[in-house]
Parts: structure tokens; sequence; C-alpha cells
């Protein structure tokens, strides 16, 4: 807004698609020559239809990492002109987007919090590994938004977290380490079994004993990868959805 455009100036830009109907209605009131990257999926809202619409919904890699379906808005073509839809374009975005990813390698930081600290995202996979656990109110200091070792990093706890007691501390880093022994078991069906029963091994490869245990009974009976039980101090309140039927 403080440029002072000339009357040949074209502007090529990536605006914040937030502020994308507001961009274009701001060129287009002062005559201003444009050709913006747009959100393809919404593409037809706001402003964008005061001038042409270029569709090709091709993927892009942003800085961040982050892939999001993109086309264009432009005052370039003939004011009769709503619509384009650009199929070249979109081959050489999609060629372009490959050499950019093989060029470059996209990092998201990954935190660690010690014992004491939990968050939503920090409890997902004990959940996600059929475990519970239980902190009592008691025992749990909520909506902290960031340590005091990442504030001076401008860093702060996603969906911020709770400082919790040291015994709680001990039976969530418990629960954690449980989660992440946790395997879950596939047992064969009878069919399958009866399929492994018919194969065999050429007796000049491997000499099979007279008798040898049914290892795949065995499996069956002591499966491997067994997580280890914590008992919860609350059961779940969706356990009586997920027991056996009696």
């Amino acid at each position: 807004e403080r440029v002072d455009y000339k009357p040949d100036d074209v502007v090529i830009d990536n605006p914040p698609f937030s502020l994308f109907s507001r961009i274009i209605d701001f060129y287009l009131d002062r005559g201003v020559k444009f050709w913006l990257w747009g959100p393809s999926l919404t593409l037809f809202t706001g402003a964008a239809v005061r001038a042409t619409c270029v569709v090709c919904g091709e993927t892009l890699t942003y800085a961040n990492g982050a892939g999001v379906a993109t086309s264009f808005c432009s005052n370039l073509y003939p004011p009769d002109v709503a619509v384009v839809v650009d199929g070249q374009l979109n081959r050489l975005m999609a060629e372009g987007d490959k050499r950019a990813r093989k060029a470059t390698v996209f990092t998201t930081p990954v935190y660690d919090y010690p014992a004491g600290v939990i968050s939503a995202a920090r409890l997902h996979k004990i959940a996600s590994a059929g475990l519970n656990l239980t902190i009592m109110r008691s025992e749990a200091l909520g909506d902290i938004d960031s340590l005091q070792s990442q504030r001076p990093a401008g860093k702060a706890i996603f969906g911020k977290g709770m400082l919790i007691a040291r015994e709680a501390a001990a039976r969530e880093a418990a629960a954690r380490e449980a989660a992440a022994r946790e395997r879950h078991y596939w047992p064969l069906s009878e069919q399958e079994i009866a399929v492994i029963d018919s194969l065999t091994t050429p007796a000049e490869i491997y000499q099979i004993p007279k008798y040898v245990p049914d290892p795949l009974n065995a499996m069956v009976a002591n499966p491997p990868f067994a997580a280890p039980t914590i008992k919860p101090e609350h059961p779940s309140l969706f356990d009586e959805l997920t027991e056996e039927p009696k």
C-alpha cells in the first residue's frame, strides 16, 4: 500500500491467502497490473472473480514444507475473460516443484520435554497403544504456554501444556515406555496355517526332525511383543464398549 506504482509495473507475488481478496481489490481499484498466487480450492471466492481466475490446481511445496493446491489470479488478461484453465502452466508448476523438493530438505523441529511436563500431543501415544493413565487435578497445573527455558528463543509448547507432580510424572513416563514397546499381534487364520503346513522344505536344505513343536500354535498361545499391562487408577470410560461379550 505504500508503494508508488508506475503505469507499466506488474506485481508478481504470493500474498498471504488470508488477505487475498483485500489485496486484489486494492490493485483493481488503482489499476495496478498483477499476477498473484492463490488458494486453488477457494479461488472463486471474494474479489478474485473481479479479475481472471487462472486455474491450475497443482500442489506446490512452500518454504515451510506445506503442500498447497495453487492457482492464480490476474488482470493481465482481457477484461471479458473470467476463467482460464491452463494445463501447460500446471505441468510447468509440477516440474518446478519436483525439482525444488529434490534440492530442499524440509525439517520440522522435534521438541522433547523433561518428566513433569505433559501436553495432549505427548499423551496421544499412550492412548493409541490402548493404555490408560489418570492424573488428578491436585497433581496438575494447566494452561502453561511455554517453559522458562523456551522463552528467550521465542518457542512454546504446542497446544499448551501442564506441569504435573513427581508421582504423576513417574506414572506418565512408565505409560509412555510401555506404549513405545507396544506391538499389535496379528494371528494366522486356520486357512493360512493349512497353507503353511502344505509347504515343504527340501530335505537336503533343512533336515526336519521327527518331532517339532508347532511354532504356529506356540505363537498364538504366546504372541511376541506383548506389551506390559499397566493397571490404571481409573478404568477408561469406554471399557464397556470394548469388552468381549460374555
